[in-house]
């Protein structure tokens, strides 16, 4: 497993502009990182955006989180993933 930062914001890309959530940090071992997601190429939200966290580290680095794990946390909504809202 890689050291991964701690999770107490979120960067996404909705409607075409940056959006960023700032929470207290969650420590929720329901949420996954994408690229452990053992989801394979059968996730119908592989296409869209993901939620970024940014590294501790390193400013200009950004981790994905699992989108449907993100949605299931209550941290995006499915309209600001799938901008349609379909």
């Amino acid at each position: 497993m890689k050291d991964r930062p701690t999770i107490n914001n979120i960067h996404l890309l909705t409607g075409g502009k940056w959006i960023t959530r700032t929470f207290l940090p969650i420590f929720d071992k329901q949420l996954i990182w994408d690229d452990e997601a053992d989801c394979g190429s059968c996730c119908p939200l592989a296409c869209h955006v993901h939620p970024l966290v940014q590294d501790e580290g390193n400013k200009n680095v950004y981790h994905k989180l699992c989108t449907l794990t993100a949605l299931k946390a209550g941290l995006v909504t499915r309209k600001e993933i799938i901008e349609d809202g379909r």
